[in-house]
């Protein structure tokens, strides 16, 4: 009778339970490093912006509807003398709703999606000279096109199909709802000075 030999592999498993551990670990040093260099990076531009001053965008009718208008100040508080190039303000709609997924296995998958639905930018002046000290208020008035987008309505619950075969995959989406924001941005010599509004 041959001889029969018993192998232990369990010390098999180890060296990839142990790379897998390392890899983990190198993972997480990497997102903590990108971490911290993003808010580093952060940081010292919200120093270098608020060195320049600060800009704030004042609204005093917001008409939204079709053909409506948005009208306003931007206000600009400069800390240091700065010469501007100009002055541009961007206006975006967005809708946003959530999907949800149903599959074969019963469980829902949810997911928010968005799209942009319009967009519009003007430009106030060109050459700027801004003094220390010395604010600005610039007026500005946004007219709406003569139809501006509308939010779709839910979608009922329905079956898709793949390679001409209903599947058991179902999908639903709740109503859109829409987004609007005022962006405005002050071209300077290295960082600019930027200002949001949402509606």
């Amino acid at each position: 009778m041959a001889p029969r030999f018993a192998f232990d592999d369990s010390h098999q498993e180890t060296p990839v339970q142990w790379n897998s551990q390392r890899s983990r670990q190198i993972g997480g040093v990497a997102s903590l490093v990108a971490f911290v260099i993003f808010g580093l990076v952060f940081g010292v531009t919200q120093i270098l912006k608020s060195r320049k001053g600060s800009m704030a965008i004042s609204i005093q009718q917001a008409d939204i509807r079709d053909g409506g208008t948005i009208s306003g100040v931007v206000k600009i508080k400069p800390r240091k003398n700065l010469s501007a190039q100009g002055l541009t303000l961007v206006l975006v709609c967005q809708e946003s709703w959530e999907e949800i997924r149903t599959g074969s296995d019963g469980y829902d998958e949810t997911r928010t999606e968005w799209r942009e639905r319009h967009s519009q930018t003007m430009t106030l002046g060109k050459t700027m000279e801004l003094r220390a000290g010395t604010d600005q208020e610039i007026p500005f008035e946004l007219q709406l096109p003569a139809s501006i987008p509308k939010s779709e309505v839910a979608r009922p619950r329905r079956a898709s199909t793949s390679y001409g075969r209903r599947s058991r995959r179902t999908r639903s989406r709740s109503s859109g709802r829409l987004r609007w924001k005022l962006s405005a941005n002050l071209d300077l010599e290295g960082i600019d000075l930027d200002a949001n509004y949402s509606f």
